[in-house]
This record gives C-alpha cells, structure tokens and sequence, in this order.
C-alpha cells in the first residue's frame, strides 16, 4: 500500500484524534462508556488534537467537553491508523488518521447524566448495536486479545463507519503502545507518540 510522502508534521497533528477506554467493573460482567450523537451514532469520547496541543490536554479537554468528567487517570493503550482508498487500482490514500486510544478513569464521582449524554453498554450490548459503533471501538472491546499488530484489517459492512461506497475500502491498522498489552510495540509509533504526548 503507497504512503502519501509529501505529508508534513503539521498535517500528522492535524490529523491525530484521541480516545477514552473507560470502562466500569462491576459483579456482573465489564460497561463501556459511550457518547451518544445526535443523529444516534455511539462512539467512545474523544476528538481531535489541535495544534502543538498535548496528547493528554486534549483528551482531557474533550473528556469535559462530552462527558463532564473532569479529572482523569490515563493511560496510553494503542494506536490505530485510519486509512480510506478510493482508488483501489493503484491503492492511492484519500485520508489517513491517526487514532490514538487510553486507558482512562476519573479520580472523582462520575458527573450526573442528566441530559443522556452518554450511556454505559456491555460486550452484548456492542455486538448489538454495531450499526451505530465504529469498528475500531468494536474491535477493542470484542476483539482485543487476538488482534495482531501491524496487521490491516478491512472494515466490513455492517457498522457505523463502513464504506458506503463500493469503490471505496476503509482499513484499520493496530499497534499498541502500552507493551504490557503486545510483547512487540510498534516503535515507530511510540517514538511519535512521545512526541506528541507531554
């Protein structure tokens, strides 16, 4: 697959999206905290960096902005290339993001979700709702212990973000940053990472 080799480091930051894992552990099993969209798409928190803005300003900035949660553990988890082609032929890349994943959790009492803002949904509850779920948030709940890093996986059809297109293929590819997850972190990643992340 060709790279766009004339990409800047203004264009990487422009194009760097954070996100919040934030899971709650109860008796009954693990729930994942989801932003509710208007038009009723479900997505983990997050949203774009702005420019030379920290990695985890931003998260917190957006956290507070969705969710109302204002202080937070975080921790880097992984992360995910996004890729979209429309010229299947020669593999020319149209758009490429970097999504950055953490592990995330809040010091203080969970703000009231008055408005419904959020929801708070299980393993079987996600693999229900997969038309309204990106599928790289699906893929990090239901799938996490056997993706493969490096690996590109094709989005297929059936969710939120699926190409709607024929011509058009979205892909996915994994690399975790937190090593205690993958023996072999993607180094190259990392290093931009802790570029980006002060």
């Amino acid at each position: 697959m060709s790279v766009n080799s004339t990409r800047t480091a203004v264009d990487d930051i422009q194009n760097v999206v954070v996100i919040a894992v934030i899971p709650d552990v109860e008796p009954d099993g693990t729930k994942f905290l989801f932003v509710k969209e208007k038009d009723g798409a479900l997505r983990f928190p997050g949203g774009k960096v702005k420019l030379q803005e920290p990695l985890r300003e931003a998260l917190q900035r957006e956290l507070l902005e969705e969710t109302g949660m204002n202080t937070i553990n975080v921790k880097a988890m992984a992360l995910i290339e996004y890729s979209v082609l429309y010229d299947t032929k020669n593999d020319e890349i149209i758009k490429s993001i970097l999504l950055y994943f953490f592990l995330a959790s809040s010091r203080d009492t969970f703000p009231p979700n008055e408005d419904e803002r959020f929801t708070w949904l299980d393993e079987p509850l996600v693999a229900s709702q997969q038309k309204r779920i990106p599928y790289d948030n699906h893929l990090i709940i239901m799938e996490m212990g056997s993706i493969k890093i490096k690996h590109r996986y094709q989005v297929p059809s059936g969710f939120l973000d699926s190409p709607k297109d024929e011509s058009t293929i979205a892909t996915r590819s994994f690399c975790w940053i937190d090593p205690m997850l993958q023996k072999s972190p993607c180094w190259k990643y990392l290093f931009r990472f802790l570029q980006f992340y002060r």
